[in-house]
Protein backbone atom coordinates (compact mmCIF):
# COMPACT_ATOMS: atom_id res chain seq x y z
CA UNK A 1 0.00 0.00 0.00
CA UNK A 2 1.48 3.69 -0.57
CA UNK A 3 2.44 4.84 1.93
CA UNK A 4 0.88 8.69 1.54
CA UNK A 5 -2.55 6.42 1.52
CA UNK A 6 -3.44 7.01 5.16
CA UNK A 7 -1.96 10.64 5.61
CA UNK A 8 -4.34 11.56 2.29
CA UNK A 9 -6.65 9.30 3.99
CA UNK A 10 -7.08 11.07 6.86
CA UNK A 11 -7.06 14.63 5.51
CA UNK A 12 -10.24 13.44 3.40
CA UNK A 13 -11.90 12.43 6.26
CA UNK A 14 -10.72 15.76 8.82
CA UNK A 15 -12.38 18.05 5.77
CA UNK A 16 -15.76 15.87 4.98
CA UNK A 17 -16.42 14.78 8.37
CA UNK A 18 -19.86 16.18 9.85
CA UNK A 19 -19.69 19.43 12.41
CA UNK A 20 -22.36 19.27 14.41
CA UNK A 21 -23.68 22.01 16.42
CA UNK A 22 -25.59 21.67 19.89
CA UNK A 23 -27.41 24.73 21.39
CA UNK A 24 -26.82 28.64 21.02
CA UNK A 25 -30.04 29.16 19.25
CA UNK A 26 -30.79 32.45 21.01
CA UNK A 27 -28.49 35.65 21.41
CA UNK A 28 -28.14 37.11 24.70
CA UNK A 29 -29.64 39.92 25.79
CA UNK A 30 -28.03 40.85 28.84
CA UNK A 31 -30.68 38.94 31.09
CA UNK A 32 -29.87 38.31 34.77
CA UNK A 33 -28.13 35.24 35.45
CA UNK A 34 -28.96 33.36 38.81
CA UNK A 35 -27.80 29.78 39.51
CA UNK A 36 -30.77 28.15 38.48
CA UNK A 37 -31.20 29.39 35.26
CA UNK A 38 -27.63 29.55 34.44
CA UNK A 39 -27.85 26.12 32.51
CA UNK A 40 -30.58 26.93 31.10
CA UNK A 41 -29.14 30.03 29.80
CA UNK A 42 -25.72 28.01 28.48
CA UNK A 43 -27.86 25.88 26.26
CA UNK A 44 -29.65 29.11 24.61
CA UNK A 45 -27.02 31.20 24.20
CA UNK A 46 -23.92 28.90 23.76
CA UNK A 47 -23.26 27.05 21.05
CA UNK A 48 -21.16 23.90 20.88
CA UNK A 49 -19.14 22.32 18.04
CA UNK A 50 -17.08 19.23 17.36
CA UNK A 51 -16.49 17.28 14.26
CA UNK A 52 -18.48 13.94 14.27
CA UNK A 53 -19.81 11.17 11.55
CA UNK A 54 -22.33 9.01 12.59
CA UNK A 55 -20.66 5.68 10.82
CA UNK A 56 -18.13 3.93 9.64
CA UNK A 57 -14.66 5.18 9.14
CA UNK A 58 -14.94 8.61 10.20
CA UNK A 59 -17.86 7.79 13.63
CA UNK A 60 -14.01 5.52 14.94
CA UNK A 61 -11.87 8.76 13.95
CA UNK A 62 -13.63 11.13 15.66
CA UNK A 63 -14.41 9.13 18.77
CA UNK A 64 -11.63 7.74 20.03
CA UNK A 65 -11.13 7.46 24.18
CA UNK A 66 -9.32 11.38 24.33
CA UNK A 67 -8.56 10.30 27.37
CA UNK A 68 -8.71 12.54 30.62
CA UNK A 69 -7.97 16.27 29.98
CA UNK A 70 -7.01 17.45 32.94
CA UNK A 71 -4.37 20.10 32.62
CA UNK A 72 -4.92 22.80 29.77
CA UNK A 73 -2.94 25.76 28.92
CA UNK A 74 -4.80 29.04 27.99
CA UNK A 75 -2.51 29.68 25.68
CA UNK A 76 -3.96 32.41 23.14
CA UNK A 77 -6.36 35.48 23.82
CA UNK A 78 -7.08 37.86 21.03
CA UNK A 79 -9.50 40.36 21.01
CA UNK A 80 -11.21 43.24 18.44
CA UNK A 81 -12.44 45.96 20.26
CA UNK A 82 -14.64 48.57 18.78
CA UNK A 83 -12.67 48.05 15.08
CA UNK A 84 -12.04 50.82 12.67
CA UNK A 85 -12.33 49.54 9.02
CA UNK A 86 -9.35 49.58 7.30
CA UNK A 87 -7.97 52.32 9.08
CA UNK A 88 -10.88 54.62 8.98
CA UNK A 89 -13.53 55.11 11.65
CA UNK A 90 -16.62 53.52 10.29
CA UNK A 91 -19.03 55.87 12.54
CA UNK A 92 -19.22 58.88 14.63
CA UNK A 93 -18.29 57.17 17.67
CA UNK A 94 -15.87 56.87 20.73
CA UNK A 95 -12.66 54.40 19.78
CA UNK A 96 -9.86 53.69 22.76
CA UNK A 97 -6.20 54.32 21.73
CA UNK A 98 -4.16 50.93 21.35
CA UNK A 99 -2.89 51.75 25.41
CA UNK A 100 -6.29 51.97 26.39
CA UNK A 101 -7.55 48.26 24.27
CA UNK A 102 -4.99 46.75 25.93
CA UNK A 103 -5.57 47.12 28.83
CA UNK A 104 -9.01 46.33 28.80
CA UNK A 105 -7.86 42.98 26.73
CA UNK A 106 -5.98 42.62 29.72
CA UNK A 107 -9.03 43.21 32.21
CA UNK A 108 -11.29 41.15 29.99
CA UNK A 109 -8.24 37.95 29.88
CA UNK A 110 -8.45 38.13 33.97
CA UNK A 111 -12.28 37.99 34.04
CA UNK A 112 -11.56 34.32 31.80
CA UNK A 113 -8.80 33.31 34.95
CA UNK A 114 -11.27 34.32 37.58
CA UNK A 115 -13.77 32.08 36.13
CA UNK A 116 -11.63 29.49 35.31
CA UNK A 117 -10.44 29.14 38.65
CA UNK A 118 -13.76 28.06 39.87
CA UNK A 119 -14.13 25.10 37.54
CA UNK A 120 -13.25 21.85 38.94
CA UNK A 121 -10.46 21.19 40.57
CA UNK A 122 -9.77 18.26 39.08
CA UNK A 123 -9.27 20.62 35.86
CA UNK A 124 -6.34 22.49 35.75
CA UNK A 125 -5.88 25.25 32.99
CA UNK A 126 -1.91 26.49 33.15
CA UNK A 127 -1.52 30.33 32.58
CA UNK A 128 0.75 31.98 30.47
CA UNK A 129 1.90 34.71 33.27
CA UNK A 130 3.30 31.44 35.47
CA UNK A 131 4.15 28.44 33.40
CA UNK A 132 4.79 29.23 29.76
CA UNK A 133 6.67 32.71 30.17
CA UNK A 134 9.08 30.26 32.29
CA UNK A 135 9.33 27.75 29.32
CA UNK A 136 12.36 28.11 27.03
CA UNK A 137 10.59 27.23 23.69
CA UNK A 138 7.40 29.23 24.30
CA UNK A 139 10.05 32.43 25.04
CA UNK A 140 11.94 31.40 22.03
CA UNK A 141 9.58 30.98 19.45
CA UNK A 142 8.01 34.27 16.95
CA UNK A 143 7.69 38.01 18.83
CA UNK A 144 5.68 38.69 22.02
CA UNK A 145 2.79 41.09 21.13
CA UNK A 146 3.87 45.10 21.56
CA UNK A 147 3.34 46.27 24.98
CA UNK A 148 1.60 49.35 24.50
CA UNK A 149 1.22 50.28 28.38
CA UNK A 150 4.99 49.62 29.81
CA UNK A 151 5.63 53.61 29.41
CA UNK A 152 2.38 54.59 29.60
CA UNK A 153 0.90 52.99 32.33
CA UNK A 154 -1.62 51.01 33.87
CA UNK A 155 -4.44 53.68 33.50
CA UNK A 156 -6.47 55.03 30.98
CA UNK A 157 -4.94 58.56 29.97
CA UNK A 158 -7.31 61.65 28.66
CA UNK A 159 -6.42 60.81 24.89
CA UNK A 160 -7.24 56.91 25.39
CA UNK A 161 -11.12 57.60 24.60
CA UNK A 162 -11.12 59.57 21.25
CA UNK A 163 -14.36 60.69 19.45
CA UNK A 164 -13.74 60.40 15.82
CA UNK A 165 -15.22 61.73 12.46
CA UNK A 166 -16.83 59.05 10.29
CA UNK A 167 -14.13 58.30 7.78
CA UNK A 168 -11.13 59.97 9.87
CA UNK A 169 -7.65 57.82 9.36
CA UNK A 170 -6.56 56.19 12.54
CA UNK A 171 -3.40 54.27 13.73
CA UNK A 172 -5.44 52.20 16.04
CA UNK A 173 -4.93 48.50 15.80
CA UNK A 174 -8.03 46.55 15.73
CA UNK A 175 -6.67 42.78 17.05
CA UNK A 176 -5.01 42.88 20.33
CA UNK A 177 -3.19 40.81 22.96
CA UNK A 178 -2.49 40.44 26.53
CA UNK A 179 1.32 41.50 27.31
CA UNK A 180 3.16 38.18 26.83
CA UNK A 181 1.37 36.63 24.97
CA UNK A 182 2.39 35.19 21.28
CA UNK A 183 1.36 36.89 18.48
CA UNK A 184 0.10 34.20 15.92
CA UNK A 185 -1.85 36.75 13.76
CA UNK A 186 -1.14 36.62 10.12
CA UNK A 187 -1.78 40.25 8.25
CA UNK A 188 -3.80 41.24 11.24
CA UNK A 189 -5.82 38.17 10.76
CA UNK A 190 -5.95 36.77 14.13
CA UNK A 191 -5.09 33.58 15.15
CA UNK A 192 -8.43 32.24 15.77
CA UNK A 193 -9.11 31.74 11.40
CA UNK A 194 -6.61 29.45 11.20
CA UNK A 195 -6.55 27.86 15.02
CA UNK A 196 -10.15 28.08 15.94
CA UNK A 197 -12.24 25.96 13.99
CA UNK A 198 -13.11 22.38 14.67
CA UNK A 199 -10.69 21.52 11.37
CA UNK A 200 -7.56 20.24 12.63
CA UNK A 201 -5.16 22.73 11.31
CA UNK A 202 -1.11 22.58 10.60
CA UNK A 203 -0.80 26.51 11.69
CA UNK A 204 2.12 26.48 14.37
CA UNK A 205 1.15 22.70 15.15
CA UNK A 206 4.86 21.60 15.95
CA UNK A 207 5.65 24.32 18.20
CA UNK A 208 2.34 24.33 19.91
CA UNK A 209 2.78 20.93 20.19
CA UNK A 210 6.42 21.40 21.44
CA UNK A 211 5.37 23.80 24.23
CA UNK A 212 2.48 20.98 25.45
CA UNK A 213 4.57 18.09 25.48
CA UNK A 214 6.80 20.15 27.82
CA UNK A 215 4.08 21.76 29.82
CA UNK A 216 2.67 18.16 30.42
CA UNK A 217 -0.70 19.65 28.98
CA UNK A 218 -3.42 17.58 27.19
CA UNK A 219 -4.81 20.43 25.68
CA UNK A 220 -4.64 24.18 25.26
CA UNK A 221 -7.96 26.64 25.27
CA UNK A 222 -8.05 29.58 22.80
CA UNK A 223 -10.70 32.29 23.06
CA UNK A 224 -11.30 35.24 20.66
CA UNK A 225 -13.51 38.10 21.41
CA UNK A 226 -15.29 41.46 19.48
CA UNK A 227 -16.75 44.03 21.06
CA UNK A 228 -18.37 46.70 19.43
CA UNK A 229 -21.21 49.39 19.66
CA UNK A 230 -22.74 51.79 17.28
CA UNK A 231 -25.34 54.52 17.06
CA UNK A 232 -28.24 53.10 14.89
CA UNK A 233 -27.46 53.52 11.12
CA UNK A 234 -28.59 52.57 7.47
CA UNK A 235 -27.93 48.78 7.02
CA UNK A 236 -24.62 48.69 4.17
CA UNK A 237 -26.83 46.02 1.89
CA UNK A 238 -29.92 47.35 2.57
CA UNK A 239 -30.07 51.26 3.01
CA UNK A 240 -33.75 50.86 3.68
CA UNK A 241 -33.40 48.87 7.10
CA UNK A 242 -31.67 50.39 10.01
CA UNK A 243 -29.26 48.75 11.71
CA UNK A 244 -29.86 49.17 15.73
CA UNK A 245 -28.14 51.03 17.99
CA UNK A 246 -26.34 49.32 20.79
CA UNK A 247 -23.32 46.81 21.52
CA UNK A 248 -22.71 43.57 20.00
CA UNK A 249 -20.32 40.97 21.67
CA UNK A 250 -18.98 37.87 20.12
CA UNK A 251 -17.16 35.10 21.68
CA UNK A 252 -15.48 32.05 20.56
CA UNK A 253 -13.19 29.66 22.71
CA UNK A 254 -11.60 26.42 21.24
CA UNK A 255 -9.93 23.95 23.08
CA UNK A 256 -7.94 21.84 20.89
CA UNK A 257 -5.94 18.68 21.37
CA UNK A 258 -1.57 18.94 19.83
CA UNK A 259 -0.97 17.09 17.30
CA UNK A 260 1.66 14.65 18.77
CA UNK A 261 -1.10 13.39 21.17
CA UNK A 262 -4.17 12.69 18.76
CA UNK A 263 -2.12 11.22 17.21
CA UNK A 264 -1.11 8.89 19.57
CA UNK A 265 -5.04 8.35 20.44
CA UNK A 266 -5.76 7.05 17.05
CA UNK A 267 -2.32 4.99 16.80
CA UNK A 268 -3.78 3.31 20.01
CA UNK A 269 -6.86 2.61 18.38
CA UNK A 270 -5.61 0.79 15.48
CA UNK A 271 -4.69 3.89 12.87
CA UNK A 272 -1.34 4.05 11.29
CA UNK A 273 1.72 5.53 12.70
CA UNK A 274 2.07 7.18 9.73
CA UNK A 275 -1.15 9.56 10.38
CA UNK A 276 -0.52 12.95 11.23
CA UNK A 277 -3.07 15.01 12.20
CA UNK A 278 -2.81 18.62 12.77
CA UNK A 279 -3.94 20.58 15.98
CA UNK A 280 -7.67 18.93 16.50
CA UNK A 281 -10.35 20.58 18.14
CA UNK A 282 -12.09 18.68 20.94
CA UNK A 283 -14.54 21.48 21.64
CA UNK A 284 -15.48 25.30 20.12
CA UNK A 285 -18.00 27.22 21.64
CA UNK A 286 -19.50 30.23 20.47
CA UNK A 287 -21.82 33.18 22.08
CA UNK A 288 -23.35 36.10 20.79
CA UNK A 289 -24.86 39.16 23.01
CA UNK A 290 -26.51 41.90 21.25
CA UNK A 291 -27.54 45.10 24.21
CA UNK A 292 -29.70 47.35 22.78
CA UNK A 293 -28.42 50.48 25.01
CA UNK A 294 -28.49 54.17 23.73
CA UNK A 295 -24.89 55.37 23.03
CA UNK A 296 -24.28 58.69 24.91
CA UNK A 297 -24.28 61.30 23.11
CA UNK A 298 -20.04 62.74 22.48
CA UNK A 299 -19.05 66.02 24.62
CA UNK A 300 -15.75 67.38 25.27
CA UNK A 301 -14.02 67.39 28.37
CA UNK A 302 -12.41 64.17 30.78
CA UNK A 303 -15.33 64.21 33.15
CA UNK A 304 -17.44 63.17 29.67
CA UNK A 305 -15.11 60.07 28.47
CA UNK A 306 -14.61 58.68 32.02
CA UNK A 307 -18.55 58.81 32.25
CA UNK A 308 -18.71 56.97 28.67
CA UNK A 309 -15.72 54.84 30.06
CA UNK A 310 -18.12 53.63 33.00
CA UNK A 311 -20.80 53.24 30.57
CA UNK A 312 -19.37 50.91 28.50
CA UNK A 313 -17.78 48.97 31.70
CA UNK A 314 -21.07 48.50 33.57
CA UNK A 315 -23.62 47.25 30.18
CA UNK A 316 -21.09 45.62 27.93
CA UNK A 317 -18.20 44.11 30.06
CA UNK A 318 -20.15 43.14 32.53
CA UNK A 319 -22.13 41.54 29.92
CA UNK A 320 -19.00 39.42 28.39
CA UNK A 321 -18.18 38.90 32.34
CA UNK A 322 -21.60 36.59 32.28
CA UNK A 323 -21.25 34.90 28.69
CA UNK A 324 -17.86 33.80 29.64
CA UNK A 325 -19.71 32.43 33.21
CA UNK A 326 -22.03 30.72 30.61
CA UNK A 327 -19.73 29.21 28.11
CA UNK A 328 -17.20 28.35 31.22
CA UNK A 329 -20.15 25.99 32.63
CA UNK A 330 -20.37 24.65 29.34
CA UNK A 331 -16.39 23.58 29.02
CA UNK A 332 -16.76 22.50 32.54
CA UNK A 333 -19.52 19.65 31.61
CA UNK A 334 -17.53 18.90 28.52
CA UNK A 335 -14.30 18.26 29.93
CA UNK A 336 -15.84 16.43 33.57
CA UNK A 337 -16.64 13.58 30.56
CA UNK A 338 -13.81 13.16 29.93
CA UNK A 339 -12.55 12.37 33.41
CA UNK A 340 -15.14 9.50 33.42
Amino acid sequence: MNKWFYPVLFLFLACSAHERKIGGEEVYKGQPITAENKTEFADKTVRTLFRDSPKGFQAKAYHPPLGSMKRIGFMFFETIIQPTRDGLSHEQNYFFTNHAKQLITEDLYKRWLKRLEKINPAIKFVQVDTDFVNNKTYTAYTEDFIDYSSKLGESLLPEDIQFLEKGKMTSMNNLMMPRKFKDLSLMSAPLANFLGDTKPSDYHKYWINDVATELNLDAILLVYSEVEWNKAAPNALDPKKMNPEGAQIKIESTISIPYKRFQKILSENGFSAEVNPGTTAFRKYESKAFLDLKIQKPLEGQKSKDAFYSFIGDNVFTSYETMTDLIATKMEKDLLETLK
